[in-house]
């Protein structure tokens, strides 16, 4: 069927994978870690028919309800300045990320203007937050923040209306079934993260296997029934201590608001795929939320699709002062790859355009001027060229050799992302066109009585197939193709 070959295309990893970085360490004490989360949690000897995680998220977290979200953290970590003001900058920005999809949406969403103003107004709200008051959290003091900054009426009102109009659809003009929140729970370190992580394969046994892997020192997110548990710091960028999963690295080091893009992403993804459900493919629903931190912060920071591998200078020496006589082991240089020198800055479009003109000139007895990418191997000499139709049912039929299987996962990442800007920007002619078609082609997918494709409504709204063998400008994609050669 095409959509699926499309998902396929659109994204090599399904969305509900938990996002994994570098460095993994090998097997951990899970049960062990297991009981330590209950320990921190007076749960100790508790089986697992016994401890309701709700229960503990409203016991031991604090939490803001954010429109769509309810952002729970616990509020131990709150203590520390630099964690609460996190947490206000993460509800902040998620107050942003459902502001610019809104306004995606378009006219098509029921009272537009209203809900965008109203999102601006709890963003304003949430702004103005006192820090000092979340570091101060006793065991009497309220657990949300509604109750904790004595919001007004007002914003209490406004808080309840942008909540169930979210939740339940009906911006979007549908009725999600089993409407709730989506549900994060944001660990401001690693050591609690990966002790949670190991009660979720403790509470849930029959998920044991997939929880207490190889591995799980380096994720960065995980779902717990539709808990969404979302890590605020890296694995360390050194490879780690055998069972060492404490360490970490700053999300900011690359830029300041590294942190707040990567809960952003995690967390929209989540969001796209509760509202609109199989109707996008997970390729879309990644893109989509890459190209909307490029809106938001200019570029995109996060690792959490493509090539995951670390990208590794050679292994150095160099004299410390008042270093170890024994020496020591020096954090490694984390390179980018060409693929994220400018963290999509132009949306992947001038890389996109390089890798197309470099295919052209090793492919010259191809006739199609657009359609040839070359990629490169680990070892930067190996070349492979894939040639478009990258979506449709043709798509993954030249798949690349397994030392260059990361740059083809970075090529897909980037080729996604433009192409969800070009549709947004000019696929139906000028700027304004294009928004409004966009918007139309959302609000197709969404309507309670489609059962149209995600492909079959691009071509309702566009009046072109996706795509077809030979990708000529009688096609989304081969229009798309062409479009990038002139960026």
């Amino acid at each position: 069927m095409l959509l699926a070959s499309l998902s396929l295309a659109l994204c090599p990893a399904a969305v509900s994978a938990p996002a994994r970085l570098p460095f993994a360490s090998a097997d951990l004490p899970y049960a062990e870690l297991a009981e330590r989360f209950l320990a921190d949690h007076g749960l100790t000897g508790s089986s697992p028919d016994e401890v309701v995680v709700s229960a503990i998220l409203e016991r031991d977290f604090f939490s803001t309800r954010i429109g769509q979200f309810e952002v729970c953290i616990p509020r131990v970590d709150l203590e520390d300045k630099e964690t609460a003001n996190d947490y206000r900058d993460v509800c902040a920005a998620l107050c942003a990320s459902q502001r610019s999809w809104v306004g995606w949406l378009g006219e098509h969403v029921a009272d537009q203007e209203e809900l965008l103003d109203d999102l601006e107004e709890l963003e304003k709200w949430v702004d103005k937050w006192k820090v000092a008051k979340l570091r101060e959290l006793g065991e009497e003091s309220p657990r949300n923040a509604l109750d904790l900054f004595k919001a007004s009426d007002e914003v209490r009102k406004l808080s309840g209306s942008l909540a169930q109009r979210i939740q339940s659809g009906g911006v979007l003009g549908v009725s999600l079934e089993a409407a709730a929140p989506v549900q994060l729970a944001l660990m401001p370190r690693r050591k609690s993260f990966v002790e949670f992580l190991c009660f979720a394969g403790w509470i849930l046994p029959d998920y044991q296997a997939s929880f207490w892997a190889p591995g799980i020192s380096s994720w960065t997110e995980f779902r717990l029934d539709g808990l969404q548990v979302i890590a605020l710091e890296y694995p360390p960028h050194t490879t780690p201590v055998e069972g060492d999963y404490e360490n970490s690295s700053s999300m900011k080091d690359r830029d300041v608001t590294g942190l707040e893009q990567q809960v952003v992403q995690l967390a929209m993804n989540q969001l796209l795929a509760y509202q609109h459900g199989d109707a996008l493919p997970s390729g879309v629903i990644s893109g989509l939320t890459i190209e909307m931190l490029i809106e938001l912060y200019g570029a995109c920071h996060t690792r959490n699709d493509g090539d995951m591998r670390a990208r590794e200078t050679h292994a150095r020496e160099i004299f410390i002062a008042g270093g170890q006589s024994e020496g020591g082991r020096l954090p490694q240089n984390i390179a980018e790859s060409r693929w994220r020198t400018d963290y999509g800055k132009h949306h992947y479009t001038r890389i996109l355009k390089q890798v197309q003109k470099s295919g052209a000139s090793s492919d010259k007895r191809n006739r199609h001027k657009y359609n040839s990418f070359l990629l490169v191997g680990d070892n930067e000499s190996d070349r492979f060229v894939v040639h478009a139709p990258v979506y449709g049912p043709s798509a993954g039929s030249e798949q690349p050799p397994a030392g260059i299987r990361g740059d083809y996962l970075e090529f897909l990442r980037a080729y996604n992302v433009a192409f969800m800007h070009w549709l947004r920007v000019d696929a139906a002619g000028g700027k304004k066109d294009s928004a409004q078609a966009f918007a139309r082609l959302m609000a197709k997918i969404t309507a309670d009585d489609t059962e149209a494709t995600f492909a079959e409504a691009l071509e309702e709204v566009y009046g072109s197939p996706l795509t077809h063998p030979e990708v000529d400008t009688d096609c989304l994609e081969g229009r798309f193709i062409k479009w990038l050669s002139k960026q």
